[in-house]
């Protein structure tokens, strides 16, 4: 079962990760953490076997410590799901690798996902013990890991839901992660052994040392992650991008490699309008390239090339057409203006076909009107455009 949800929720979703190691890796850990659930409810279901099966007065005389047992139920369960995680990686390495270019899968996703489904697994684990009755562990886990992973996993940054090339994971951050994991195992296998049962509270004070031990324990990690600073940081410029031939030129992350040519015919198809019409910069850079630069400047590939034809239109309006300030009265005018020419700049870069993500626009762009003038001969169109940055000259002369 694991592993059927797993695979639904690494290729059911989209493929758009395929071919780019980082955004494999942040896939196969997102597909993890997506059964985080199931992993704690199972854990509780096989820790509460001792109660179904009434045994837990036997494991509490065994000759060994009771932590020697639960230690091994609770690695059993975790080989158990680590199997299915680490399939799932190995399938989006499988259908990565063909696309993708040097290198290999993150571990750092990965072990992030991985300290993920420990925790959930240690939590479910401890209910299993603490919780007596059939259902009710698992049921209670259940619902706790259901509010957890929708409301606290992004805040508490358990997960990552995508693996964009400009970013990374803070080394620190991932570490203080993996801490809280394993000391939730640890509390997870020693702790029942110390609650007492049946209301015999022997050694009372021992009991509730170490159950307040554990407090501040977990609670230490929890400090030790909001310490350590937030999970992504900015990945460094890479030494060498990836950059295309002729001109313009476009240059992307090296992560990025399927989608140069795409990227790039996009550059070709805004370098073959009218000469004169716009002005069109050297090279378009994907965000964070080039060292040193605006940290907002630069196109951003997002689930695909949908994003890219908006980015590289923005790209070439900025140098078409001057920053001047417009008054508050003059801004609609100015943008009922700009926009379709904006919008129209993309869909050239895109080409012939209008997908989806097209499909709308701007408030007050009549996107008809501007799928009707791409279809127009070319003279059409330039007359179209001159017409717009007649309209603007008109509104502010000093813009054009």
């Amino acid at each position: 079962m694991f592993l059927t949800v797993d695979i639904a929720m690494l290729f059911g979703r989209s493929s758009w990760w395929i071919g780019v190691w980082p955004q494999a890796s942040a896939a196969a850990q997102l597909a993890g953490h997506a059964f985080g659930t199931l992993a704690a409810a199972a854990a509780a279901w096989s820790a509460g076997r001792e109660h179904r099966t009434g045994i837990t007065e036997q494991l509490s005389s065994s000759m060994r410590g009771r932590w020697q047992a639960d230690a091994i139920q609770l690695g059993s369960t975790l080989v158990y799901i680590a199997a299915p995680y680490a399939l799932g990686a190995a399938a989006a390495a499988a259908v990565s690798v063909r696309e993708a270019g040097p290198g290999f899968l993150w571990p750092r996703y990965l072990l992030l996902g991985a300290g993920t489904l420990l925790m959930n697994a240690s939590i479910g684990h401890l209910a299993g013990k603490l919780i007596s009755g059939r259902f009710a562990p698992t049921l209670v886990v259940a619902g706790s890991m259901v509010v957890l992973n929708l409301f606290g996993a992004r805040r508490l940054e358990l997960v990552v839901m995508s693996g964009m090339p400009q970013i990374e994971l803070s080394p620190l951050a991932l570490a203080s992660r993996i801490l809280l994991a394993g000391v939730l195992a640890v509390v997870a296998v020693v702790l029942p052994g110390r609650i007492p049962r049946g209301g015999a509270w022997h050694g009372r004070a021992w009991r509730t040392g170490t159950v307040g031990t554990a407090l501040i324990a977990v609670s230490g990690c929890v400090i030790a992650m909001g310490a350590a600073g937030p999970l992504r940081g900015v990945r460094p410029a890479p030494r060498t991008p990836l950059c295309s031939e002729g001109a313009p030129r476009v240059c992307l992350w090296p992560d990025n490699i399927k989608y140069l040519p795409q990227v790039a015919a996009m550059a070709s198809r805004l370098a073959a309008l009218p000469t004169g019409l716009v002005k069109l910069p050297d090279t378009f850079y994907e965000r964070g390239v080039q060292p040193n630069s605006d940290p907002s400047s630069g196109f951003l590939i997002i689930e695909g090339v949908s994003s890219v034809p908006d980015a590289l239109a923005g790209s070439v309006l900025e140098r078409t057409l001057p920053v001047c300030d417009i008054s508050d009265a003059d801004t609609p005018a100015y943008f009922r203006q700009l926009w379709p020419m904006h919008q129209w700049l993309a869909i050239r870069a895109y080409g012939s076909r209008f997908p989806e993500f097209m499909k709308g626009g701007p408030p007050g762009v009549d996107m008809e009107e501007i799928y009707r003038v791409v279809r127009e001969p070319e003279a059409n169109q330039v007359a179209w455009v001159k017409a717009k940055m007649e309209a603007i000259r008109t509104i502010r002369p000093d813009c054009v």
